[in-house]
Formats: C-alpha cells, sequence, structure tokens
C-alpha cells in the first residue's frame, strides 16, 4: 500500500538487542522516518513521519 510505513521487525529487534541492559520486557521501539508522503500504520512496534520541510 503506498504512503504506508512499515517496520522489519526482524532486523528493528536485532539492533534493539545491541543495546546493553535491555531485554524485550523493558524496551519499546519506535521507527522514525522524515517523509511527508509515507504515514505510520501501527502495529507491534510503533512508526511516525513527519514533514521534510517547516513551514514558513
Amino acid at each position: 500500500m503506498q504512503r504506508l510505513l512499515t517496520v522489519d521487525q526482524a532486523a528493528a529487534t536485532r539492533y534493539a538487542d545491541l543495546v546493553p541492559g535491555t531485554t524485550a520486557a523493558n524496551r519499546q521501539i519506535l521507527a522514525i522516518g522524515n517523509s511527508d508522503t509515507y504515514g505510520g500504520a501501527g502495529g507491534t512496534y510503533a512508526t511516525a513521519s513527519g514533514a521534510t520541510r517547516c513551514p514558513r
């Protein structure tokens, strides 16, 4: 679906596992994209996006 921002959950988990002291029980994973086209879809991991430029 065009305009849908999704997350590769396996990759996000692998990167999160690299942070010392974190476990699945004590962390939240958030993927942020800088886009005025694509937006978040929800799901296991949170997604968000914002516009690429500031309003004048």
